[in-house]
This record gives C-alpha cells, sequence and structure tokens, in this order.
C-alpha cells in the first residue's frame, strides 16, 4: 500500500512550477499546492483501500472489521485537515491576492501606465471565486457522507437500517476522485494563470510582503495543520526547502521558535524521527543572519557567526580580539554592544534579563545598521539564546542519564524535560549560605507523576535515588485564590502552580514570580521561563505531574485546571467569557478571538494587529523595546497596548496620563501626532482668524519644521501656532523668526 502511495504523490507533484518560482516567495504557495496534490491522491488511495477491505470483510454489520474502522478513520481524519488547509488556502485568494492585483494595477493607471489595462482585464476574480464555492459544495457534501460512515459504523446503529455500509463507501470512493480531479484542474490554473500575473504585476518586494500578509491571518491551529500536511505529504528535501521559505516570509519573528517548540519531524527512509532544523540553524548559520553579523567588525554580534550546528561556545568563531574577555573563560567574544557585560548574552549564563535588554537597545539605537539589520540581529539574538539555553539543559542532562547506572527505563524523556537537572536543584542566592526556604522544604506533594521516557505518566510511589520525589514548603503547597471561592492568583483564575524549571519552586503564574521576587524580605529566584515549565501542582488534589490540560489524579475532584490552556506557553487561564488565542509568530499567547478573526500579525513590526486595521505605520519590531513612558517591557505585557498614528506603542494606562499631562498629543519618541488632530488643527484656524496679530508682528514670519509631514517651510508667524503649508498640521517647531523689529524680540 505504501509503494503505491508513494508513486501517486510524486507523480502528482508539478516540479516545473517549483523551479519557475524558486526564487520567488510564490514558491510557498507551491509547496502548499503539492502538499495538497499528495494529500488528495492519499485520500484517494485511502478511500479505495477502504472499499478493498470492506469488500474482503466477513463483517458486514456492527461490529465490523477493525481494519474497515481503522482505514474509515483514517480517510476521515486525513479529509479534515485538507478541507481546513484548503479553505485557508481560498481564503487567501479571495481576500488577498486579487485585492491586491486589482488595487496594484488601477494604481498604475492612474498614474498613466496604460498598458497595465490590459493585465487587469486578464484578472478573473469572478471565476476563481465561482470556483471556490464549487470546491466548497464538494467538500461540504463528502464531509456529510464521511459523517454518515461514522453513524453507520457506530455500534449503535441497527444493522438493517438504511443507508447501507458499502452504498456509502462507494459514494466516498466516488466524490473523492471526483474532488481530487476539480482540485487539481483548479491548482494547475492558479500556476499557469494566476501566479505569473502576479510576478507580472509585483515586484518581489511587494511578493514577499503580500505572502507575510496572508501567513499573518493563520492561526496557530491552521499552521499545525499546514505542517502536518507537509510532515505527511512531502519528502524530507521539500519539506526544509518549504519552511526555509516559511521563515523567508516571516523573517524577524518567533515562528522558527514555535517550529521548534512544536516538535516537526521530517519523513524520509534514513532519518523518519530527524526533526526538521529552525530556518536559522541550517548547515551555516551565517547564510540565514543579515549582513550585519557577515561583515561588520565592531557592531557585528560575533556569536552569531556560528561555523557548525552545534550551540556549544567551543563551535563559535569571533573576528574581534580575546581583549573583551571580561575574564579568562570560554565564552565567546564581545561586539561593542556586548562588551560590557562580559561577552555575548547568548552564551553567558550569568548575563541577567535586563542586561540582555540593554543589549537589545543598544542594537536598536546603532545608526550603523538600517532597520532591516536591526530586526535581523535582534531576532537572531533571542533564538540564539533559547537555542543555547536549550543545548545546555540537554547536554546537562545527558550527563546526569549517562551517570545512572540503572533504572533505564524510568529515565526522564529528555524531549519533554527542559530543566537544567534531573533533582531541580534549588538557586542559591548567597555564595556559601543555605537558602532559609530551602530549610522549610520538607513537606511530599500528596501525589507526584512522573513522564517516562517512552511517554506513559505513572504514579511514583516511594523515593528513590532515581526518581526523588521533592520537597516543597507548606506555603508551596498551601492553594492560592484568585477570589474567596475560585483557585488562582490575583493574574488568573486556575487551579494549578508551575514549578520553576530551574529552582524549582511553585508559583501560581509567573507574574507571581516577578511579584515574589520585588517583595522585600522574600528571597530572590531567578525569572520563571514559561516555556521550560515541565511540571505543575494540582490545587485540587495536591498531585506534582507534567503539564497537560487536565490533572491525571483519576479522584481529582477538579481535573479542569482552566477554561483555556496553552501548553506552549504554559498558560492557564479561566476568565469567563475571556478570548485568547496563541500566536505562532510571536509564540505567545494574546488576548482576541483569533488571527484571522479579529487580528492578523505584520511581518515587519513582528506584532499583532486589529485585522481592522488596513494600514499602519510598520516599525520593526516595534514591540521589543520598552514603553517610553514607564520603561517597562511591551512584548509580553497583560496590560492592554495603545498604537499610535505613527506606528509607536505604548501602554494604554501610560497613554492616557501621558495626553492628560499638559495636553500633550505628540509622540514621546517621533513627536509626530499620536491621532487624527484635525477636529483640533480647525480650533487653531479659527482661533488665528478671530485675534489678529498686533502691530509689529503683521508681516512677521516663521521658518519651520513640520514633525508630521518632515518638511521645513516658511509660514506666517502667529502666537497660537505655526501651520505647516504643506499637510496642513500645527505640530511644528519655530527655527527662526523673520520680519520682527529688534525692540518687539
Amino acid at each position: 500500500m505504501s509503494s503505491n502511495v508513494s508513486s501517486n504523490v510524486l507523480s502528482s507533484c508539478n516540479p516545473s512550477a517549483s523551479t519557475r518560482f524558486s526564487n520567488c516567495a510564490l514558491v510557498e504557495i507551491i509547496h502548499l499546492h503539492d502538499c495538497l496534490r499528495n494529500a488528495l491522491a492519499a485520500l484517494q488511495s485511502d478511500a479505495l483501500l477502504l472499499q478493498k477491505t470492506y469488500s474482503a470483510s466477513p463483517t458486514t454489520s456492527p461490529p465490523h472489521s477493525p481494519s474497515v474502522v481503522h482505514y474509515a478513520q483514517v480517510a476521515s481524519g486525513r479529509f479534515q485537515v485538507i478541507w481546513s488547509v484548503f479553505q485557508a488556502h481560498s481564503k487567501a485568494e479571495d481576500d488577498y491576492i486579487w485585492p491586491c492585483l486589482k488595487a496594484k494595477q488601477e494604481r498604475n493607471i492612474k498614474e498613466g501606465k496604460q498598458h497595465d489595462r490590459q493585465v487587469l482585464d486578464k484578472i478573473r476574480e469572478e471565476e476563481y471565486e465561482e470556483d471556490h464555492e464549487e470546491e466548497e459544495e464538494l467538500f461540504s457534501q463528502l464531509g456529510l457522507l464521511f459523517k454518515k460512515l461514522r453513524h453507520i459504523m457506530s455500534p449503535l446503529h441497527p444493522p438493517d437500517s438504511p443507508p447501507p455500509l458499502g452504498k456509502t463507501i462507494e459514494q466516498i470512493v466516488h466524490s473523492t476522485i471526483h474532488i481530487t480531479s476539480h482540485l487539481n484542474t483548479h491548482l494547475l490554473k492558479e500556476e499557469t494563470e494566476c501566479m505569473p500575473l502576479i510576478t507580472q504585476s509585483l515586484t518581489p518586494d511587494e511578493i514577499t510582503s503580500l505572502v507575510g500578509e496572508i501567513m499573518g491571518t493563520r492561526s496557530s491551529e491552521q499552521m499545525k495543520e499546514i505542517m502536518k500536511l507537509t510532515v505527511e505529504n512531502l519528502p524530507g528535501d521539500e519539506q526544509e526547502n518549504m519552511v526555509k521559505h516559511m521563515n523567508k516570509a516571516m523573517e524577524g519573528t518567533f515562528f522558527e521558535k514555535w517550529l521548534s517548540m512544536g516538535g516537526w519531524y521530517k519523513t524520509s527512509s534514513s532519518a523518519p524521527d530527524t526533526p526538521l532544523p529552525p530556518p536559522g540553524i541550517t548547515d551555516s548559520v551565517t547564510d540565514t543572519l543579515s549582513p550585519l553579523s557577515r561583515g561588520r567588525s565592531n557592531s557585528s554580534c560575533s556569536a552569531l557567526n556560528v561555523e557548525t550546528r552545534s550551540t556549544d561556545s567551543s563551535s563559535l568563531s569571533s573576528s574581534t580580539n580575546n581583549n573583551n574577555h571580561r575574564s579568562q573563560t570560554t565564552l565567546p567574544l564581545a561586539c561593542d554592544n556586548c562588551r560590557d557585560i562580559g561577552g555575548c548574552p547568548s552564551h553567558n549564563p550569568s548575563v541577567s534579563d535586563a542586561e540582555i535588554e540593554k543589549v537589545i537597545r543598544r542594537i536598536s539605537q546603532d545608526p550603523n545598521l538600517s532597520g532591516q539589520e536591526k530586526s535581523n540581529t535582534i531576532q537572531t539574538l533571542r533564538n540564539t539564546i533559547w537555542n543555547a539555553k536549550k543545548a545546555r539543559r540537554r547536554k546537562e542532562e545527558d550527563s546526569s542519564d549517562n551517570n545512572s547506572a540503572s533504572g533505564s527505563a524510568q529515565k526522564r524523556n529528555l524531549s519533554d524535560v527542559t530543566t537544567t537537572s534531573p533533582a531541580f536543584p534549588p538557586p542559591q542566592p548567597l555564595a556559601g549560605k543555605k537558602s532559609m526556604l530551602d530549610s522549610r522544604r520538607t513537606v511530599r506533594p500528596r501525589l507526584y507523576y512522573k513522564r517516562l521516557a517512552g511517554g506513559e505518566v505513572v504514579l511514583v510511589k516511594s523515593s528513590t535515588a532515581l526518581t526523588p520525589i521533592p520537597l516543597f514548603s507548606s506555603e508551596e503547597l498551601a492553594p492560592t485564590h484568585h477570589s474567596p471561592t475560585t483557585l488562582g492568583c490575583p493574574h488568573y483564575p486556575r487551579s494549578c502552580k508551575l514549578r520553576h524549571p530551574v529552582s524549582g519552586r511553585l508559583y501560581t503564574c509567573r507574574l507571581c514570580c516577578d511579584q515574589s521576587n520585588q517583595t522585600i524580605g522574600k528571597e530572590a529566584d531567578l525569572k520563571l521561563d514559561r516555556h521550560s515549565v515541565t511540571e505543575i501542582l494540582c490545587m485540587s488534589c495536591n498531585a506534582l505531574q507534567p503539564s497537560s490540560e487536565k490533572c491525571v489524579n483519576p479522584a481529582c475532584p477538579s481535573p479542569n485546571f482552566a477554561s483555556y490552556t496553552c501548553l506552549l506557553c504554559n498558560l492557564f487561564d479561566g476568565t469567563p467569557e475571556k478570548n485568547i488565542y496563541h500566536c505562532p509568530f510571536c509564540n505567545v499567547c494574546r488576548s482576541g478571538k483569533g488571527l484571522g478573526i479579529d487580528y492578523r500579525h505584520c511581518m515587519r513590526c513582528n506584532a499583532c494587529v486589529s485585522i481592522k486595521e488596513k494600514e499602519h505605520v510598520c516599525i520593526s519590531q516595534t514591540l521589543q523595546g520598552n514603553c517610553p513612558v514607564c520603561t517597562e517591557t511591551m512584548f509580553e505585557s497583560t496590560q492592554p497596548l495603545r498604537r499610535l498614528k505613527c506606528g509607536h506603542v505604548m501602554h494604554l494606562t501610560c497613554f492616557n496620563q501621558y495626553a492628560q499631562r499638559g495636553q500633550q498629543y505628540t509622540c514621546p519618541l517621533c513627536k509626530k501626532s499620536v491621532d487624527d488632530m484635525s477636529e483640533y488643527f480647525e480650533l487653531l484656524n479659527q482661533a488665528i482668524k478671530s485675534q489678529p496679530m498686533p502691530n509689529g508682528y503683521e508681516d512677521a514670519r516663521a521658518k519651520i519644521y513640520c514633525q508630521d509631514c518632515q518638511e521645513y517651510d516658511e509660514v506666517v508667524f502667529h502666537f497660537v501656532g505655526l501651520k505647516c503649508g504643506g499637510c496642513g498640521s500645527f505640530n511644528t517647531r519655530e527655527l527662526e523668526r523673520l520680519g520682527v523689529g529688534t525692540d518687539s524680540g
């Protein structure tokens, strides 16, 4: 069976299209076309095999043959994934590609490029929309057939009641063949008509931006389905090529980290379980970095010039001399931005989060770098830090596991654990002194569940050297409350606590850990990395267990931790009627209904913006900095943010305070107007008309600089305000006053 499917899959690809668009962002769509073709071929094979198995099955009534049930489930599951991915593909074409083409051609015609009218006439948007409607109807009919199939195969279905199983399977086979033929024709038409039209009409940068906009509306669930389709239907080299172009279209985002944390694997005969490498860590990381990390001497981040796939400091090269070291260690050599903190923060375990943010601010303010170079360097630095930490942790865990002589079946699954060691050693904030909290950690949790190497979760009944049951203080194990009747903390209603991946201490959430570190009299702990949490404590039954959506204790009185759970972020939030989604490009959870619904991810800003904002000013990595008012970080802030007209962002509460203080209406960073000020400027116009200038100032003029349109001008002077002659803004700065007597100032 597998050989037949493979031949069908390979024969359905269109290598000429991949070659034609290999140097264009549209190759990403070609890869998706290949995935759909191959998946449809596999679905057709599944349906035929189901029919063949059913015909050979001696049982024609419930309970049916296990083989029939198995192939029915496989075909139904594959169909659901194909349908979901195709819907996203059609929506992108209808909502983005055709409107973009029409807008570009109409703009060119207005500018006098009459030859573009012929291109506009070739746009047959209605024809493609009709195809999409017909294909959606075909998918709906096939979906009903699979629903009918599940109903017939249910043990509760009467054996003799219609419709018969064999007839339904036959209808599924015919529908699958029909929809496969129809979609293959449609996809070929896109590659021979639509895509050449795109390359003819748009520049390469515009095409890359268009693909980024399309990807920015795809939710985490849709991206998972696309990756699943990729792994199942493309050979290993094409998988890597697809991920490479995905990452190029989403350059400057955290998609690489999301992809790595999701555990996607490439399917090949030689290495079936080899994970897809993050796009930033191919054979040479320098191939994917910005020109900054390849050619600059003093400003370049030398630790990013990795020559091998390893992230260990011994494999790093640098173009600077060893005088940049703080001490004689194996840390990588530092560039100017990292020099005074002892080396690149990606490979210096003693560098604090505050120092990392300091380096990022320096990079963002470096006048020698372009905006794209700043964006690439900051993103690559963050990814390298994450990968280096992960590599160190796994190396320590491998060393610890290799020292164990017995009980190998009970070792932890290193793919599921990201802590620094199996024993969760407590931190030592004061060198040579025992922590006061550690002396109080004498209480075991009521139950302790552990995940074995094979993924099975078992109950640890007694503490051993290999699987010690951790100890906590009574304060750590005590339940906390969001309200008098709801478990949780002041930040989130939830019924679980997070175990710190380094210190092993229990906190209800990461913000509680931050607050504890700021509390006088509390022992300081490391910042809680939400992505590295592997164990949680159920506050309902006091069971310590691997991180999951529900409590694994079968006797737990309240097994649901929260109404919303994200195991990538380890976020548990039980706030009623609160909409939350995980953005695969920010790689954090955001408030909202989801990408493509009320938000989209802007690849240039690397931020989620309202889908209602058709146009906004893009500022690279706009959320990576700090709020200009309170100087707190914004990327992972739980407070609402306010995007200004100029593109800069600040906390909403900070904006309200800033606007009320002195009636400020200019951005504190760039001094442009924060919003549409036309009504206010009209009031100033009326004030100027009603208040003529006194004697000596009738002919006064002023040279100004407009902070909104960034142009210089010479205008009539008035003490109410100086109006820009270009854009009509009063947000101007007086440079020189002309035509005024010396005695009048």
